[in-house]
């Protein structure tokens, strides 16, 4: 979030965030041994970008912007086996975005970027 005066006593908050974060991956892995996995991960990613101001010198209150940003990601993960069709996932990923302007009258560009850890369980059929 960005603040600043200008000369006629206003504020300018800005705020941005992701949602609706979507995406296609392939994970080729390599098997260490009958119970472990390891693998790399390749994605395309696709999220919505929100961008929320509010200039309070101006009587329009808050206004807010929308844009698709499409993205990259890299990452890796082991597979372990725990039981006989049950397995537990590690996985880190990092993940680029492209960069937008929100606004035809600001410079201003957003390049968003995500890096996500997780913990899962999997069944296996």
């Amino acid at each position: 979030m960005n603040s600043f005066n200008d000369t006629s006593g206003g504020v300018w908050t800005d705020s941005f965030k992701l949602k609706n974060v979507w995406g296609v991956s392939v994970e080729p892995g390599y098997y260490v041994n009958n119970a472990v996995l390891t693998y790399a991960k390749l994605s395309f990613v696709q999220a919505t970008g929100q961008n929320t101001y509010d200039y309070t010198a101006q009587d329009e209150g808050a206004d807010t912007a929308n844009k698709k940003h499409r993205g990259l990601g890299l990452g890796a993960g082991v597979k372990f086996m725990i039981a006989k069709d049950l397995y537990a996932t590690v996985e880190i990923e990092k993940i680029n975005f492209n960069s937008k302007s929100y606004y035809s009258d600001v410079t201003e560009t957003y390049k968003p970027s995500l890096l996500k850890a997780g913990v899962s369980i999997g069944f296996k059929f």
